[in-house]
């Protein structure tokens, strides 16, 4: 009986060089868009994702350090802890919803927000390949198949803002009037800061600087 032969491990670093290489010429694409849309903010954004993409592929070093006694107050769920944490989710959720789209207190909290999860959740010494080897085969292909759908949904997302620049609507077009919408914007808060938070949690109960920093 013939045997399907399994992804070597060298097929696994050439699968996630791929994902990486094609991720990153996207979002440079994407950010060298901005300057004819002539968006300073969009422009950074972009911008900063791409250096994330490179710097997470060819940095094989430990690259965020989250103070380790703020890492155990939290594992150890202590009053003090989830005090903190529901205040500021608190507070963050009232200044995304109620301020003015286009205002410096979003501005400043969203990226307040974003930096805390990726300095929790970028792992010290993330290893997507090397993760991938010591799996077992069968538990491989669902990896792969996420990492298709990532290319894939990123590149249609690049080509769709380029193709409908002129005649439109672009993304934004489209969900600029969901966002305006009290529900809509509501809707959008929580899925973000949901979306977030599991990356957070998943750091602090062990997958990524939280449960991989050395003690």
């Amino acid at each position: 009986m013939a045997t399907v032969e399994e992804p070597s491990a060298g097929s696994h670093r050439v699968a996630a060089w791929t994902v990486t290489a094609v991720s990153a010429l996207v979002l440079a694409f994407l950010a060298g868009f901005q300057v004819m849309r002539e968006s300073p903010r969009d422009l950074t954004i972009f911008t900063g994702a791409t250096l994330l993409v490179v710097v997470g592929a060819v940095l094989r070093r430990p690259r965020v350090a989250v103070p380790r006694r703020l890492l155990r107050l939290a594992a150890r769920r202590s009053p003090l802890a989830v005090g903190i944490a529901v205040g500021l989710v608190v507070v963050a959720v009232l200044v995304l919803v109620l301020a003015p789209r286009e205002s410096l207190a979003i501005e400043l909290v969203a990226g307040a927000i974003g930096l805390v999860v990726l300095l929790v959740a970028w792992g010290a010494r993330d290893d997507l390949p090397g993760a991938l080897d010591a799996r077992a085969p069968g538990r491989v292909r669902p990896y792969r198949r996420a990492a298709t759908a990532w290319v894939v949904l990123v590149a249609a997302f690049g080509a769709w803002q380029l193709v409908a620049y002129e005649p439109g609507p672009t993304v934004s077009d489209i969900l600029d009037p969901m966002a305006d919408a009290p529900v809509g914007r509501v809707v959008f808060v929580v899925v973000w800061l949901l979306g977030l938070g599991g990356f957070a949690w998943h750091a602090l109960r062990g997958g990524g600087s939280a449960g991989r920093w050395p003690r």
